[in-house]
């Protein structure tokens, strides 16, 4: 029986030491696994770090160029602009100069002056005018003149020519059919 208690002791420290060794060799290549996880897992990080910087530089460099694009483009379409701008203001003007018109209406006995002062304006597309040209009359003066020398006259040859007419048309009728009045004389202001 003793034997059999030392082979089991026996068995059992065999046991432990094997175990212990299986163990430690199982902890060896656990260790060696987990060091070559962590290596991998470190060049992963870097692989990782060092695409991001990539990218980020790539990033920054296509920014760079989309910013310099997008600068001279709003530079020549600003210069673009500018020049449409100011060949539409060439293009187009209004030209506007003064009015002054004055009428005259000389007649015999009256002599009239009408005055009109104010400014024409006309819109011009290349200097060739659009439209017709329009007058704003500012101020209007009118003025007349009665000449009492010619009215004298008028009446004078008024008073022959009715007396030729008696003449001419009543010669044969007899005193009593004939009157003689005063001068008609009408006169007509205009309206205004």
């Amino acid at each position: 029986m003793e034997i059999a208690i030392i082979a089991s002791l026996l068995s059992v420290l065999l046991g432990f030491f094997i175990g212990n060794i299986s163990r430690k060799k199982y902890k060896i290549e656990i260790d060696s696994v987990q060091s070559k996880i962590h290596t991998l897992e470190k060049q992963v990080h870097i692989k990782e770090r060092d695409h991001l910087e990539e990218l980020n530089n790539i990033r920054k460099s296509h920014f760079n160029e989309i910013n310099q694009v997008r600068e001279t483009s709003y530079k020549e379409g600003s210069q673009k602009t500018k020049s449409e701008i100011e060949m539409q203001q060439k293009s187009i003007s209004v030209s506007i100069r003064p009015y002054i018109k004055t009428i005259i209406d000389k007649v015999i006995i009256n002599d009239s002056y009408i005055t009109e002062a104010g400014y024409q304006y006309q819109l011009l597309i290349n200097g060739i005018p659009a439209l017709s040209p329009q007058i704003v009359i500012e101020r209007r003066e009118e003025l007349s003149n009665f000449n009492q020398d010619n009215f004298r006259l008028l009446a004078e040859i008024a008073l022959k020519l009715t007396q030729q007419a008696v003449d001419v048309y009543l010669s044969g009728v007899g005193p009593g059919l004939v009157f003689k009045k005063d001068a008609l004389v009408q006169g007509v202001s205009p309206q205004t």
